[in-house]
């Protein structure tokens, strides 16, 4: 990873599938925690903050990789940018960034903003709680946090809305043990989905599907990391 990771670098440029590529390998080098890529990202972050520009293909993974590696300051930074820009690419960006943190606090304090639409706007809650949820930190929090809140999210989505539909499959969708399955059919079992009734079905037979995936792959994936990477 070091070796292409130099080789590529942080400049945009190059062709298409370079600066594809590019993109992958930052990426894996910061979740790596490479320290030159966490560093330089963090650095790129701060200048973000301090109004300097970049390009747009490394904007999201800045933001992302600042807030997941930096202070609960930067976090609330970036909160404060999405209630003040006014570009709603950028707002996709700052909201998807903000649930990169690893901070379980800090993950619950933002389900608990998209209650409130003067903090998230209304077509965003669903972008909010399922990207949340592909975050291990946050799986569980969403989860648990759409039980409890569940009557307020289906009041305000729940009939004739798309949205409903987005946050039971996208909160669900990274469920893998019949753990997970029970518990969601426990809860919907008596409870109304309105517009939702679909993607329930199809959110229980993903589970379903990711269950059957693990149980046939799960043990020779880790028996490969056990006898070439520990």
């Amino acid at each position: 990873l070091m070796g292409v990771y130099n080789h590529l670098g942080w400049e945009d440029k190059g062709t298409h599938n370079e600066r594809l590529l590019r993109l992958l390998i930052l990426r894996a080098a910061v979740d790596a925690k490479l320290e030159d890529a966490v560093n330089t990202a963090r650095q790129m972050y701060t200048k973000l903050q301090k109004g300097e520009t970049l390009s747009p293909e490394l904007q999201e993974l800045v933001y992302c990789a600042g807030i997941e590696n930096g202070k609960f300051e930067d976090w609330e930074a970036a909160l404060h940018k999405y209630g003040s820009t006014q570009i709603p690419a950028e707002k996709v960006v700052l909201l998807k960034a903000m649930t990169c943190t690893r901070d379980t606090l800090v993950l619950q304090q933002y389900l608990d903003l998209t209650l409130d639409r003067t903090m998230v706007r209304s077509q965003d809650v669903s972008l909010v709680l399922t990207t949340i949820s592909k975050n291990p930190s946050g799986t569980g929090l969403a989860w648990r946090h759409l039980r409890r809140h569940w009557d307020r999210y289906f009041g305000k989505f729940g009939e004739g809305s798309f949205t409903i539909s987005e946050i039971i499959k996208g909160v669900t969708s990274s469920f893998s043990t019949q753990f997970d399955l029970e518990q969601v059919e426990s809860f919907f079992e008596k409870r109304k989905v309105g517009a939702g009734q679909q993607a329930l079905k199809q959110a229980i037979e993903t589970i379903k599907i990711n269950i059957n995936y693990r149980e046939k792959t799960e043990a020779p994936i880790l028996a490969w990391i056990q006898e070439f990477l520990l």
